[in-house]
């Protein structure tokens, strides 16, 4: 979805467990624990993290 225009939670078809590179449009990846600890920190990000406004 990178590629194309902003999406919304109105295009998600279907929620999946896969590898990144195996998405499909109007899938949202599941993401697991281990990894939102390596991208965040932490188990339970909230806004504070949040880069944006």
């Amino acid at each position: 979805m990178e590629e194309e225009p902003a999406h919304s939670v109105l295009d998600v078809e279907r929620v999946v467990r896969c590898e990144e590179d195996l998405e499909e449009p109007g899938n949202v990846r599941v993401v697991e624990v281990a990894e939102v600890l390596e991208l965040s920190g932490t188990a339970r990000p909230g806004r504070e993290l949040s880069s944006g406004p």
